[in-house]
């Protein structure tokens, strides 16, 4: 976020903040009553300013206009503070259907996205759908913020603990960073919507590569029956539960240098039930998957086992997936792993050793990583051994039931 505006006590030298502008703020300006302040607020793409005004007093922010895009940001903004975030929205959307493409698109979009977040809404489907128009980085970066707070994150992984390496000194020498960060998972954080579930996956590496970031990976969901379900993860690799809904997400599928996406959803009984291939992300109207967001890479200190500190790039990407396709119900736990595999433009360049680990002869796991800190290589390789498929241990996240996390929330 931007330069804001704070007024600051001259004794106690505290500050108290009276600005939140995403899009920063230039030039205040305090009346000669100092009850209201003039500010500019810039956009990013257009670098066109708009001028407004805060009433100290009522909090109330005006937005000054001279033509009718301009009024009906004005309107929009008016009627949220006034009327309420519904009105609000409403006002917002009719700026972007008379004006489809508004100096203001970006920050009609973000606005109704956090809007959408008001408890008088509660609407993460259509908060999400709007933030996932914003092309805005500064912008998007702001509200995943506001929508992905610390306590939503459901599963963090020990560093650097893949279960099988795949990078080689000549995919590094080519893409100058270890290409196996991008297969390291830190992070898990989930959302319930009315109609979708939203994931948040964290990676060790934030780096692009043309489709390097968004590793393949496989989400596993058992509703509360360990017993019940299809346990392959691969084919040399089972999960200790069995998963009613097995999503694979496959970049780079088969299609040389040209970034492809290919989704499976698999049931209980190990048959597809859904299947998608697209050229790059999936389209948003695709009623199982959406790609919303891979998020800004950030610097972050990892320690290693090692008792040595190194600094990397954590990038993340954030999947809706459909209710209905994962067969989610609101009166049932769901239980949740993740696992990353092969996969990326070092492997369509050959840049990569072979999918399976070998042992003593015998594969051992084409897994990379899996959350839980038992779910190391060492642990997999005595499974080989002992004449045992290697078997991936326990879950991420357990997802509990919106309606009943809703109703404890309410408690609160």
């Amino acid at each position: 976020m931007g330069r804001q505006i704070a007024a600051v006590d001259t004794a106690t030298g505290n500050a108290t903040w009276l600005t939140n502008e995403p899009l920063g703020v230039l030039c205040p300006a305090f009346a000669p009553k100092g009850n209201r302040v003039a500010y500019r607020t810039v956009d990013f793409e257009s670098e066109e300013s708009t001028v407004r005004i805060l009433d100290l007093d009522t909090k109330h922010v005006t937005i000054v206009w001279r033509d009718d895009e301009a009024r009906l940001l004005s309107d929009a903004e008016r009627l949220a503070q006034t009327a309420g975030a519904a009105e609000g929205i409403a006002a917002f959307r009719k700026l972007l259907a008379e004006f489809p493409d508004t100096r203001f698109y970006d920050e009609a979009c973000y606005r109704v996205a956090m809007l959408s977040l008001d408890p008088s809404v509660d609407d993460l489907d259509q908060a999400f759908l709007a933030l996932g128009n914003v092309k805005t980085r500064e912008l998007r970066g702001q509200a995943q913020a506001v929508i992905w707070r610390e306590e939503d994150r459901l599963a963090t992984d020990p560093p650097a603990d893949w279960l099988q390496t795949y990078g080689t000194e000549a995919s590094q020498e080519e893409f100058k960073f270890n290409t196996d960060l991008a297969r390291d998972l830190t992070s898990l954080s989930a959302k319930w919507g009315e109609e979708r579930l939203y994931l948040r996956l964290g990676f060790g590496s934030g780096r692009d590569l043309h489709g390097l970031t968004f590793q393949d990976a496989i989400f596993l969901f058992d509703h509360d029956s360990p017993e019940i379900g299809h346990r392959q993860i691969t084919p040399s690799t089972e999960w200790d539960r069995g998963a009613e809904r097995k999503v694979i997400i496959r970049h780079w599928f088969d299609q040389g240098d040209k970034s492809q996406y290919h989704v499976e959803i698999i049931d209980q009984n190990g048959e597809t039930i859904s299947r998608f291939s697209a050229s790059g992300f999936p389209n948003a109207a695709y009623p199982y998957l959406d790609v919303l967001d891979l998020l800004e890479e950030r610097q972050i200190q990892r320690s290693l086992p090692e008792e040595q500190s190194i600094t990397i790039n954590e990038g993340a990407v954030v999947l809706s997936l459909s209710r209905d396709a994962l067969g989610l119900k609101d009166d049932v736990k769901t239980h949740l792993q993740v696992c990353t595999l092969k996969g990326g433009i070092e492997e369509h360049k050959k840049l990569e050793r072979p999918r399976l680990a070998v042992v003593e002869g015998q594969p051992v796991c084409d897994v990379a990583d899996a959350f839980g800190p038992e779910n190391t290589r060492q642990r997999l390789e005595i499974d080989r051994k002992e004449g045992k498929p290697p078997t991936v241990r326990g879950i991420a996240a357990t997802l509990e039931p919106p309606q009943k996390k809703a109703e404890a929330e309410t408690q609160k």
